[in-house]
This record gives structure tokens, C-alpha cells and sequence, in this order.
């Protein structure tokens, strides 16, 4: 994305930047602080993607945002999440055979299950030739599940190694098949928790909770 709008229109992306404040003044013109620069940008219309937690981090006491805005910024809640994806050798879950003696044959969608990985999505992309992706979404949980796993994300060599091992048992145990193959075929993982990214602050996309009466309020 950000290659294709620099091809499109040259100069006009701009990355890296750190919003300090938003402003709403006269004439319909909202004007942007950026941090680093003495002056101020001014814009016409201004369409923020930001987290809503990050959001109100910025000084937005001039943003011209009504009570219920606000309210919504400071009520709704936000829940944690992680995701950690598994680099293999090939992509046994397509050809492999489970104990049971039926092929696993998977193709895209995704698994459930009550483990501590509890959804596992699988490529739907780069099934054969030279894009060939041997990369599985090994968990992507939220919530409490989230908090469990982020434990042992940026914790250490002895967490990490405790991360990988439960992934791969779940893995062996969801698909039905033996965990010391599933170990040969494994590479490389990597997870990620939002609660650790300061431009996320414990929220990745669609991950709002609204309680009782919150989303016909706000």
C-alpha cells in the first residue's frame, strides 16, 4: 500500500510521524501538531485511523469532539490480543495424514479450539509454486486467552522456549498427530502482543467489547 500511493502520487505519504495534538478551529479548518515541527499543518478535513485508546493519549481537548465522543473514547473497552505465527518446513497441514489414518488436507479457514492457542488460521495464499508459504497462524486469541500467552512474549529464553512448546503440543493435539514430527517440521515462530505496541496500546483491529447498552449509546 504505502508503494503504491508513493507511485501514485509522489511526496504525498508521509511516514514516521508523530501526531502531538488536534485542533479544531474557525472556518471548518482542523489543524494537526506534529511532533518536531514548529508549525502547525492545517487541513481542510482530517480522517483519523488512529486506536481509540491512542487517541486519547494526544491533546484533543480543542478537537471539537461532543460529550458522547468523548464518553466513548473513555468507556469502551479495549481487550488484549495476540498472535503468533509458526514458520515450517512444508505445509503438513495440507498433506499430512492424522493418526487416525484420514489426510489433514486444510485449505485455508481456520480451527477452533478450546486449547490455550484457541484459533488457528491457515493460508489461503501461496499454496504451490514459487510463492509457495509454509508460515501458519499458529494462535490469534484475545481477551483473557491473550493475557495468558502474553505472558511469555518478550519475557525471556526460558518464556519463549515455554511459548513454542505449547504451541506445537496444541498444534499435535488439535490436528491429531504426533508432536515429535510436528517438532521436526518447525523453523521459526514469532508472536506479537499489542499491549506491547505503544502505537496500539492492547488494541489491533476490531477488538472493541462493548458492554450492556454501549453500542446502541455510542
Amino acid at each position: 500500500m504505502t508503494r503504491f500511493l508513493e507511485n501514485s502520487a509522489p511526496g504525498t505519504l508521509q511516514t514516521s510521524k508523530v501526531v502531538k495534538a488536534i485542533r479544531a478551529v474557525q472556518s471548518k479548518r482542523i489543524e494537526i501538531l506534529v511532533e518536531g515541527e514548529a508549525e502547525t499543518r492545517r487541513y481542510g478535513h482530517v480522517i483519523s485511523t488512529v486506536p481509540p485508546p491512542v487517541l486519547r493519549t494526544l491533546d484533543i481537548d480543542e478537537a471539537g469532539f461532543s460529550n458522547s465522543q468523548r464518553s466513548a473514547l473513555r468507556q469502551v473497552s479495549y481487550v488484549p490480543a495476540v498472535k503468533i505465527g509458526v514458520k515450517f518446513k512444508s505445509q503438513w497441514w495440507k498433506n499430512w495424514v492424522g493418526k487416525d489414518g484420514e489426510q489433514l488436507n486444510i485449505t485455508g479457514g481456520e480451527s477452533y479450539t478450546d486449547r490455550m492457542i484457541r484459533l488457528v488460521v491457515y493460508p489461503s495464499y501461496g499454496l504451490e509454486g514459487p510463492d509457495l508459504t509454509t508460515v501458519l497462524i499458529a494462535s490469534y486469541v484475545w481477551a483473557s486467552d491473550a493475557t495468558y500467552l502474553g505472558s511469555l512474549i518478550n519475557s525471556g529464553v526460558e518464556a519463549d522456549m515455554r511459548l513454542k512448546t505449547i504451541v506445537l503440543q496444541d498444534l499435535a493435539r488439535l490436528h491429531n498427530i504426533p508432536l515429535s514430527m510436528l517438532e521436526g517440521e518447525y523453523v521459526d515462530h514469532f508472536a506479537f502482543n499489542w499491549q506491547h505496541d505503544p502505537f496500539a496500546q492492547g488494541k489491533p483491529r476490531g477488538a472493541a467489547f462493548f458492554r450492556p447498552g454501549q453500542f446502541e449509546s455510542f
